[in-house]
């Protein structure tokens, strides 16, 4: 007894039915990137978070930067929300903190200069807000250890008053 059925190729019956125009595609899409994307971070950075606090009260709002002090490597940024960061960071590496916070103030249009409660305000100018000595001329510095992920940084409007960090 001889069969008349004829066997087609499993990929090509595969590929020629709603499988093939439709869910195949997707399928090989999703797979693709999620190969192309990997599973997981593996950018060889390190979640840290932390508090920031401006006279004794949580930063409302700025930013953070952390730049490796050798020079060498990834620098790395977050924003400050109600006093609270997170960021990824070179581990094992010491890294130079900078903290910024920016606020409009009125400003007398004739000398540049912010004005007095009792001054006409006639333009804004933005301003930071945070003293050099937590940025520009940074003495903040952190290294992130194995277990040591969690920063505070105590900012003082007076910098004599305190400069610390834990």
């Amino acid at each position: 007894m001889t069969s008349t059925h004829t066997s087609k190729p499993m990929l090509k019956y595969f590929l020629s039915g709603r499988w093939g125009k439709t869910v195949f595609p997707f399928a090989l899409t999703i797979l693709f990137v999620v190969v192309i994307s990997g599973c997981g971070k593996n950018d060889g950075l390190t979640s840290i978070n932390g508090t920031v606090f401006f006279d004794d009260s949580p930063l409302d709002n700025g930013s953070i930067v952390f730049i490796p002090a050798d020079g060498s490597g990834t620098m790395s940024d977050a924003k400050i929300q109600s006093g609270k960061f997170k960021a990824r960071v070179q581990p094992q590496k010491r890294l130079a903190v900078k903290i910024y916070s920016m606020k409009d103030v009125p400003v007398d249009s004739k000398t540049a200069s912010p004005l007095t409660p009792s001054g006409n305000a006639v333009e804004t100018q933005t301003v930071c807000i945070i003293p050099e000595c937590y940025n520009e001329k940074t003495t903040l510095a952190i290294e992130p250890a194995a277990g040591d992920k969690t920063f505070r940084f105590d900012l003082q409007s007076d910098p004599s008053k305190s400069l610390s960090s834990h």
